[in-house]
């Protein structure tokens, strides 16, 4: 099988299937898309992905969407270690880590970052332009959202909401890690490959003191191993592009304040 993945480095939802795609041991082609030049809203990606969103997994001429659908593709489709597992409760608990991301925590991760790094991408525009591009948003909460985002960052009405949403996984991530070694049991799953993402945007904001100094003590040991796993190196440490990251630590610095 000809298996490409169309993403981007410092998407979540690319790395978590990334990780996955390097667990399993998969031979993949990268299509890499430049989100800030808006490479994922052309028409010819619109194509392969009507959302115009990343990643999409491209099998042959099959088409697979919505990166926590890809990763159970990916994990039923392709040989190697099972990433799911076994025991029918440990599988329950994994769903849940991994349901938790897609009705929550990933939107407010995005609202994190909107409000630093994108904002400021945004302020070195042409205001106009700017609310132009936010008003071509189709849904009317997330454009009423991208708006106060834009116009107050991180002191806009939604941000402390998404920030606890966020801290309050992490804790209860650290909770669940006190029994565990890692998130539905002792083995690696997709519910790791699907919270990674998220622990390491505040790493890459410099805002790892909230597991360091004896605070989410499992937390941060598990962050740890995972970053020790070979497929870290290939399929988060490799992409990481230094400007990228630089941006990410300057965000970091708005959000800092705003931690306890």
């Amino acid at each position: 099988m000809a298996v490409t993945l169309h993403h981007n480095a410092m998407s979540t939802c690319s790395q978590k299937v990334r990780l996955a795609l390097e667990e399993k041991g998969v031979v993949w082609t990268s299509a890499e898309l430049n989100l800030i030049a808006r490479e994922h809203k052309a028409p010819e990606y619109l194509k392969v992905n009507a959302k115009g969103v990343v990643p999409t997994l491209q099998v042959d001429d099959q088409i697979i969407t919505e990166s926590s659908i890809i990763n159970e593709y990916i994990n039923d489709a392709f040989s190697g270690a099972a990433l799911m597992p076994v025991n029918a409760l440990e599988r329950a608990r994994a769903r849940s880590w991994i349901k938790q991301v897609d009705d929550g925590v990933h939107s407010a991760c995005g609202i994190l970052t909107y409000a630093t790094v994108m904002r400021a991408v945004m302020m070195s525009l042409p205001r106009d332009a700017v609310l132009a591009d936010i008003a071509k948003t189709p849904d009317p909460h997330a454009r009423a959202v991208r708006e106060s985002l834009f116009e107050h960052g991180v002191d806009a009405a939604e941000f402390g909401g998404a920030l606890d949403t966020l801290l309050d996984y992490m804790a209860a991530m650290n909770n669940a890690l006190a029994s565990t070694i890692c998130l539905a049991g002792d083995g690696f799953s997709l519910a790791d490959c699907c919270a990674l993402p998220y622990v390491l945007r505040f790493e890459h904001m410099g805002l790892s003191r909230i597991w360091s100094d004896g605070r989410r003590p499992h937390l941060h040991r598990w962050l740890r191993d995972v970053q020790a796993r070979p497929s870290f190196e290939l399929a988060v440490d490799k992409w990481m592009p230094a400007q990228a990251l630089g941006m990410f630590a300057m965000a970091g610095e708005q959000i800092a304040a705003k931690l306890n």
